[in-house]
This record gives C-alpha cells, structure tokens and sequence, in this order.
C-alpha cells in the first residue's frame, strides 16, 4: 500500500486530544521504532505485506535519504551522487520507487530500486521526475517535467518506457498511485487551469473524479481520499463510479492516505489545530496512539499514519519526547480478530484478503 505526498505537511504536529478508546479496552499491539540514518527526522511512506517499509531520514549531516527497512534493518538508497533522496513506495517483491537527486542538485530523477541496484525512469522531456506508485507487476506511476513550458505531468511507466497519460484539459497532472490492475489515481488540472480534480484512468481513459483528493486505490480499485466540504476535510471512498463519504469519518475532519485491500484506512484526523493518526478497521475509527504499549506511550505520540498493509500493520510517525525526535513506527494488530468466522487468508501473496472488514 502507498500513501499520497499530500500527508508530508501534516508531520510537525506531536499533540494530540480528542477522546479516544481506553488503552486497557484495546487489544494489544506490537510497535517498533525503526531507528533513522543518523539524523532527527525518519519519516515512513510506503509498505508491502513482508512488513517492508520505506521512506525518507536525515543524516548526521541535515541531508535526506530514502530508505528501505527490512528485517530489523534499515538500508540507505543513497542518491544519484545528489543530496537528497525519497523511498515513495514499494510493492511485494520489494521493489521501491522513489526520486532523488543528481549530481550538484541540478535536478532530480524518478528512480526504482531491487536488489541492490537504483535505476533511473527518465523523463517526459523535461529535466525532473518523480515516482510515486509501483505495483506488482513493476509498473511505475508520478510525475515529471516536459518539454512544453516544463509543465508536470503525470506518467505510467512500464517495459516500454514512459508514458504521458494527459490531464482533464489543462496544463499539469501528478498520479499518486497504481494497482495491480493498472488503474491510476491522481490529480489534474481541467479547462483553463482553474483548479485540480482528482482522476482515475485506466484503459487509455482518464475519468474527472470530480473535487476530489484521491491519494489511494487497492487492488478493487476502491479510491480513498479527502474533499473539502463548508465543515472541513472530510474521508470519501469512490467506488462502483460513485463517491460514498466514510460515514466513521463523517464528523471529523480528517486526511485519508492509504487503504488496503481489505478496505481499511489510515491517515490522520484534525481537531485544530491537533493531529492524531488513526485507522479504520472492522467498521471503527481507532486512534493508534490508544494501541501504544505503555513502554511507548509514555513518551511517543503519533500524530500522522501514512500506510496500511493487508495484514492490517500500519506504518506511522510521531514525536518522541525523549529522544526530541520524528520518529518512524511500525504497527502490528494482534492476530487475533484479523479472520472472524474463518474468512480471510493469512498469506499475503494469496488473492484473498485476510479480513473481513466492510466500508460503511
């Protein structure tokens, strides 16, 4: 699962106070510290079934890195000989996609990342790219530069290289993530550039979503995202061609970024001017700063949640006060309740989903 850039803003934020679930109510969780690359800073964006995660830490030095944690382990991506670098997603065999910088910072390059080995996307024409989204099936989705005017527009990368997938009618486009069926979700611009959309295409075909943030899909091509409505932000879901508000969500203003095949979502929940990250699972809303043991909960609050596996563990971050440090944490829900009644499948790379969880 992958989370939209649109969740970076809200990471400076540590407190948190609406009311939540009781930690002695919620079963318990696991949670690890994924440690950082040296720096103050680790921020999580992406995750896949196997419990990898990546994302982007400061060094020693100030600069940012993209990593891919594994194992216990978290290795440097390292750059294009540039300073910074950013993990933006990864699939199931572990492949990451990602952007970072060239050479004396001129620029930056969308880039994928297996096995050891980093390998630049290209561009549409221009000098920059960025990715964002990758499926199983290695094809790539973000953004890049063209040659017309270096306006952005969104690509779908795939064997035979890069491809512009347009707008809605005007000048820019940025896709933010992909499945495994090759259905893209992003933004554009429409007629004369007056605001952006939010888009699914698929097929050649790029559908007007509508005013609409996608920042989603999973594998049933179920989109969440954000819109703006007189109350605040609010958490919708597209499905079957239409758009469905996530009713657990109705009266919160909230910042939806990824959503698994299971149809749980995570990202975070706005009380101004205080974050808490949170996860819709089996039909609630949970703060995960309730699921924190109290080895944890006494020093880290978590304030933004940027992905969710089909397993149900959740990558987020918060601020340890000990440490006076962005942190980076992976969430792991007891197994227990995972398959009620015996649905579901606990293999990750099987179709069916482990969980019987329902949007409502």
């Amino acid at each position: 699962m992958h989370v939209s850039p649109t969740f970076v803003r809200c990471f400076a934020a540590v407190a948190l106070a609406i009311a939540v679930p009781g930690r002695a109510e919620t079963p318990p969780w696991t949670v690890r510290d994924l440690g950082s690359l040296g720096g103050n800073h680790t921020l999580p964006t992406g995750l896949n079934d196997a419990g990898q995660v990546v994302g982007f830490s400061t060094l020693a030095d100030g600069r940012s890195h993209a990593f891919l944690y594994d194992a216990g382990e978290m290795t440097d991506l390292g750059t294009f000989g540039g300073s910074n670098s950013v993990g933006w997603a990864i699939n199931s065999f572990g492949a990451v996609a990602g952007v970072a910088s060239v050479r004396n910072d001129r620029t930056s390059k969308a880039f994928v990342y297996q096995d050891g080995r980093k390998v630049k996307l290209g561009t549409l024409g221009g000098p920059f790219s960025l990715a964002y989204g990758i499926n199983d099936k290695g094809e790539v989705v973000g953004y890049s530069e063209t040659n017309f005017g270096y306006k952005n527009h969104a690509f779908l990368f795939r064997d035979d290289g890069m491809e512009d997938i347009g707008t809605l009618g005007g000048s820019e486009s940025f896709a933010y993530d992909i499945n495994k069926k090759g259905a893209v979700i992003g933004i554009s611009t429409f007629a004369n550039d007056s605001g952006f959309h939010g888009f699914l295409y698929r097929n050649g075909h790029m559908r007007d979503l509508g005013e609409f943030n996608p920042t989603s899909i999973n594998d049933r091509s179920v989109v969440v995202g954000g819109a703006p409505t007189p109350e605040g932000n609010r958490t919708f879901i597209f499905r079957a061609g239409k758009l469905h508000i996530l009713h657990a969500l109705a009266g919160i203003e909230s910042y939806p970024t990824s959503i698994n095949n299971c149809g749980e979502v995570v990202g975070e929940t706005l009380v101004r001017p205080l974050l808490h990250a949170f996860v819709y699972t089996q039909g609630q809303l949970l703060d995960l700063n309730s699921v924190l043991p109290p080895s944890f909960a006494s020093h880290v609050e978590l304030t933004a949640a940027s992905a969710i596996n089909n397993l149900g563990q959740v990558t987020a971050s918060g601020f340890d006060t000990e440490l006076s440090e962005v942190r980076a944490f992976l969430l792991t829900p007891p197994a227990a309740g995972r398959c009620p009644s015996g649905h579901g499948n606990s293999n990750p790379f099987k179709k069916t989903c482990p969980c019987a969880t329902t949007l409502h």
